[in-house]
């Protein structure tokens, strides 16, 4: 992940009050906490992306190209972040290219 870039979404609380919400929880803050855990474990690994993919409007297959190009990537070159979440008004959420 390159070095600049962060994610904090500890205001970001509304992805959905459903059966799993305790799951929902953990996957955002282990998305706050550790972006490349959950790129990883989550994401890349299961293809359970859809935090990501609520948060941004994206479909699985970006997610999973951001996951695996930005966060996971171990070059230090910019990768290419989705307009969708450059876009994102979401509170104080930050994406740094």
């Amino acid at each position: 992940i390159p070095e600049d870039f962060s994610i904090n979404t500890s205001t970001f609380t509304e992805l959905g009050a459903d059966a799993d919400t305790i799951e929902l929880r953990r996957d955002v803050r282990m998305i706050e906490r550790n972006p490349q855990k959950y790129c990883a474990d989550r994401c890349v690994s299961t293809g359970h992306c859809e935090v990501l993919e609520d948060m941004f409007h994206l479909d699985a297959s970006e997610v999973v190209k951001f996951c695996t190009d930005c966060v996971l990537s171990e070059d230090e070159e910019p990768c290419d972040i989705p307009q969708e979440m450059l876009d994102a008004e979401l509170p104080n959420l930050s994406l740094k290219p």
